[in-house]
């Protein structure tokens, strides 16, 4: 539906299939305030 839309293009992420990122949800982190390194959502908003 949104490729339809004018001017919007559509592109893989970089890192996907073999080369994915884990979401860093696992093990209930979810829950948990990261404050060491950078957090896994904000590296991943950054990437194109």
């Amino acid at each position: 539906m949104i490729g339809t839309l004018a001017g919007v293009e559509v592109v893989e992420a970089e890192r996907n299939g073999t080369k994915g990122m884990c979401c860093g949800a696992g093990g209930a982190r979810m829950w948990m305030e990261e404050t060491i390194g950078t957090k896994v959502n904000d590296a991943r908003s950054e990437e194109r």
